[in-house]
């Protein structure tokens, strides 16, 4: 069961999907499109149930570690950062913050750096522990 599971999170979050590529790769202080960010919504959808934590205690508190820093970062875009104007799907941190409220938009882009390193190592640590524990390539 955990190797099924194990596999099923690769494939929603491999190292080259859009979600983890677009967190890696990006600095918040630009705009980005929202969707980059399906693959993070699908896994968080998916931990709600039951059937989708692993038995292996260590793998299992390494997704639960995963899982609280995706939702920390999905609900500080949701805080952050607004719908572009004039550019359909995409947000960013309102850019008259960088003149008005420099600090507020270096704390923002900050944060939202910050959260995305961390899914990512988090992201890393549960991948290189699977792989060991599991025993799968």
């Amino acid at each position: 069961m955990d190797r099924a599971l194990f596999s099923k999170i690769r494939q929603l979050l491999s190292s080259d999907s859009d979600a983890l590529s677009f967190i890696r790769d990006t600095d918040f202080g630009g705009s980005f499109e929202l969707k980059l960010l399906k693959g993070l919504q699908e896994f968080v959808w998916l931990c709600r149930n039951p059937d989708f934590e692993f038995m292996d205690f260590e793998l299992e508190s390494r997704r639960a570690n995963l899982l609280e820093v995706v939702q920390k970062l999905l609900e500080a875009v949701a805080q952050h950062t607004f719908p572009c104007s004039g550019l359909p799907r995409r947000n960013e941190i309102p850019p008259e913050w960088r003149d008005t409220q420099r600090r507020r938009f270096e704390n923002a882009r900050g944060e939202l750096n910050e959260l995305a390193t961390d899914v990512y190592v988090k992201y890393e640590d549960l991948i290189r522990t699977g792989r060991r524990r599991l025993a799968v390539s």
